[in-house]
């Protein structure tokens, strides 16, 4: 028998596959029986790029899911959460998935704004640029969203100026 559905000529969906259906649709429960068919590890798991060039996290931001987004980060106590919040894409934009919360398909501000704050809080860089030059929030349609962005753009770098300044100190 091969990877084919039998009845018909639709090849079998992949555990990977079927989350990333879940993701843009929103469904947990689909989330959550995809992941429980999943076998691999879960590094492997959240570095994994669909045929659109993104991670499940890009997703999850993308489609403003912020219960997604966060049992994604937090599903491996042993990843780089870090890194994991400021991959690119593997596309021409390559927008990170604070790009991507903070310009959601979804028209959905309270769902972004979760999201911006919980990839912030994991680490996401609020300056870091696109393809474009752009940075996360330059084009939100959203004003809490651009707001929480710029306010953690200014304070990290406050605290890098705080930094330089503890390091000329100690010289």
């Amino acid at each position: 028998m091969s990877s084919a559905d039998t009845a018909n000529t639709t090849p079998i969906a992949t555990a990977f596959e079927r989350m990333c259906r879940a993701v843009r649709g929103g469904n947990l429960d689909a989330f959550m029986e995809a992941i429980a068919s999943y076998n691999g590890e879960p590094a492997q798991l959240v570095a994994t790029v669909d045929g659109s060039g993104s991670t499940l996290v890009h997703l999850a931001a993308q489609y403003a899911n912020p219960a997604l987004l966060e049992m994604l980060v937090t599903m491996d106590p042993s990843l780089n959460i870090k890194a994991l919040v400021n991959k690119p894409e593997q596309t021409a934009e390559r927008n990170t998935p604070l790009h991507l919360a903070a310009n959601p398909r979804v028209h959905d501000e309270p769902s972004a704004l979760e999201c911006v704050q919980l990839l912030l809080s994991k680490g996401a860089n609020a300056k870091a640029r696109n393809a474009a030059g752009d940075r996360p929030g330059d084009d939100s349609p959203f004003a809490k969203v651009r707001a929480v962005i710029r306010q953690q753009a200014a304070v990290s770098a406050s605290d890098l100026a705080a930094d330089e300044d503890a390091s000329s100190d100690d010289e």
